[in-house]
Order: structure tokens, then sequence, then C-alpha cells
């Protein structure tokens, strides 16, 4: 059985925890879900024998690498500026890793690092809300041309803003940490 850890429980997380949460026994892993405090979370989801809690301290890596040591995959959904000692973390222990972050500078130069060992480090898997919808409609209106009729569609993303609700200058709704949408 192979080992998922998922580190970060908070809004971005939500949907990809219960996902595995559902199909943690079918999908044969073993699942552990640590943040720096999931009292809370932890009431949310009843025991599964594949699935374990744990807590860390905010300056203190040792039981995130303790999780990480014998993990096939590692997903941090911790801020971005973890991701790097996350993925050192990965490379020692030889670990797979994704994170939803831009790839970085120091990231970057893991890479030949996690190739050599035979690891997918797998970053930027998310796009800034509203893009989907951009694009699906690019696509919606290459389909017409063609005489293409869609009859359905489902997004799992940001969304836009609408009009009476829209009360920034920006005229975007911060679905995700206000200081990664700057950066990016």
């Amino acid at each position: 059985m192979k080992k998922i850890t998922l580190l970060g429980t908070g809004k971005s997380s939500q949907h990809l925890i219960q996902n595995f949460y559902r199909h943690v026994e079918s999908w044969n892993i073993q699942l552990a879900i640590g943040d720096l405090d999931i009292s809370g979370f932890k009431k949310k989801y009843t025991n599964k024998p594949n699935v374990s809690f744990f807590e860390f301290k905010k300056d203190n890596f040792e039981a995130i690498e303790s999780q990480i040591k014998d993990s096939f995959l590692t997903i941090s959904m911790l801020p971005a500026t973890l991701h790097i000692q996350i993925a050192k973390m990965c490379l020692t222990h030889q670990s797979h890793l994704i994170t939803p972050s831009y790839v970085s500078e120091e990231m970057k130069a893991l890479d030949s690092k996690a190739k050599a060992k035979n690891l997918i480090f797998l970053n930027e898997m998310g796009f800034d809300p509203g893009i989907d919808h951009l694009t699906t409609m690019k696509v919606y209106h290459e389909l017409l041309e063609k005489g293409a009729k869609l009859t359905s569609y489902k997004s799992y993303a940001g969304g836009l803003v609408a009009p009476k609700s829209d009360t920034n200058s920006w005229g975007y709704k911060f679905s995700w940490n206000p200081r990664n949408v700057i950066l990016a």
C-alpha cells in the first residue's frame, strides 16, 4: 500500500481531502494529513484505518519529515514559501512532490536532482481564478464555429465575480491567498 502525505488543510485543500478521504480504500492508499492545528478538521472526518492525522509546529519540520520519509507522494498545500524545504525533504526520502505554486528559482535548481532520482516534482497545478472560464469560452466559440453544441459544463476552480458583488477596484474575487494573487 502506497502512502500519500498531504500537508495543509486550508480552503484550497478541502475538495482534494474530501476526494482522497472518499476513495482511500478503493485506491488502496494510506493517507497522512497534517497541518499546524487539525483538531477542528479531525472532527469533520470519522476514523478510517487508512487515514491518519498529524500536527506540526510552525518552525519545526521534524513531524513533516517523519511522514515524508515513507511516502510515495507528498502534496504540499502549505504556503509557497515552505515548498523548497518540503522539496528538499522529498529529495532526501525519495518522495514525489506536487504543489500548486509557481516554480521558484530555488525549485528549478532542484530539477536535475529530482530527475536523477527518477522523481516527479509537479508545480503550478492550479490556475488563476477565472482563467478556466476564459479558456472555456475560447474552446466553446471554436466548437460553435464547427457546428458543435455544448450541453453541459462544470468547473471546480475559482469564479468570476457577479456584477452586484463586485465591490473592489480590481473586479476580482479573492478565492485564494491574496498575497499569492499579488505575487502571481
